[in-house]
């Protein structure tokens, strides 16, 4: 099993009781440009999201700033990332970026209009 395919399995499991997750591989680019691994359906408390996502091991803060990046504009919407762990001080730098992410250990931050989710 590749490692990706592991976290998005394990980060599915550990958000279960907040947030049903699924996840469509089909590679590509936002509407941005970006590079992305494919498209999360959320489902949380009768909400539905969907949002391109982006899976990695692990994070460092420079590659936060680089995913900020394309977003300063807004047009591209909403971005996932999917990883094995978020450590409080990634969280916070994700959290100021916008950057959505859900970890392996059940971390997760959403924003939306309607919904708010922090764990």
């Amino acid at each position: 099993m590749k490692p990706e395919t592991h976290i998005l399995k394990m980060t599915a499991a550990a958000v279960k009781g907040l947030a049903d997750i699924s996840f469509e591989g089909s590679g590509g680019r936002d509407a941005s440009g970006f590079p992305v691994d494919g498209i999360a359906t959320i489902r949380v408390r009768g909400s539905i999201i969907k949002e391109p996502y982006i899976v990695k091991q692990t994070i460092r803060a420079d590659f936060i700033h680089l995913l900020s990046l394309p977003r300063h504009d807004k047009t591209s919407g909403d971005l996932l990332l999917v990883t094995s762990y978020v450590s409080e001080k990634i969280g916070e730098q994700l959290r100021a970026a916008n950057i959505h992410f859900v970890d392996m250990a059940g971390n997760a931050f959403l924003a939306e209009k309607d919904l708010y989710l922090f764990v």
